[in-house]
């Protein structure tokens, strides 16, 4: 498990679970791993893929500013930490030692069946930090990250597809059959090439 796919997957999980309308990375004072905005309330989320990273996280001046129970543009409604199932016990015991009573912890478990979002457990439901509701200027730097998301998503997309052309283009028969294989619909099969397989 690595950070960018357990912070893809927070990012399903705010849009598709807790149905924000608004999810970006990297957003805010504290560049919260993910962030997601509902009409009423923000939920921030921190990946972390170790026990060291997650203790490590706690010397961090935000928490102390969330613990506050203080409303602030960069201050979530509800906080959660995100890990892989096998951290479960030993987060719990981080949570209990240094962390709020308020905050959540959730546990990925990329074998459980299911679209991207659902494949998580909630071990610890998190509690409102503060009543206020996110401000209009935290909406637009959601809205301004995810447009920056966007632009870098669609440069990548043309990158990798501009270089797979070039492969392609440039005579590796290897590439190609193995992009042929892996694009042929099973119904254009050939029988007796099913049976080899």
């Amino acid at each position: 498990m690595n950070a960018n796919a357990l912070k893809a997957e927070g990012l399903c999980f705010l849009r598709y679970i807790k149905k924000c309308s608004l999810v970006a990375t990297e957003v805010g004072r504290f560049n919260c791993d993910a962030i997601g905005l509902c009409a009423n309330y923000s939920i921030e989320i921190e990946t972390k893929i170790s026990i060291a990273d997650l203790r490590n996280d706690f010397r961090k001046h935000k928490h102390m500013i969330y613990q506050s129970g203080v409303a602030g543009l960069w201050v979530p409604n509800y906080f959660y930490i995100m890990i892989p199932l096998e951290l479960r016990d030993k987060a719990l015991a981080v949570l209990d030692e240094k962390a709020s009573p308020k905050y959540g912890l959730i546990c990925y478990d990329p074998s459980k069946n299911g679209l991207d979002g659902r494949k998580n457990e909630v071990a610890r439901r998190a509690q409102k930090l503060h009543e206020g509701k996110p401000r209009e200027r935290l909406k637009d730097l959601v809205v301004a990250r995810m447009s920056s998301e966007l632009c870098g998503l669609h440069l990548y997309l043309e990158r990798v597809s501009t270089d797979l052309s070039n492969l392609i283009h440039s005579g590796h028969r290897g590439i190609l059959q193995t992009i042929d294989g892996v694009l042929k619909a099973p119904a254009e099969e050939d029988p007796e090439e099913a049976r080899d397989v």
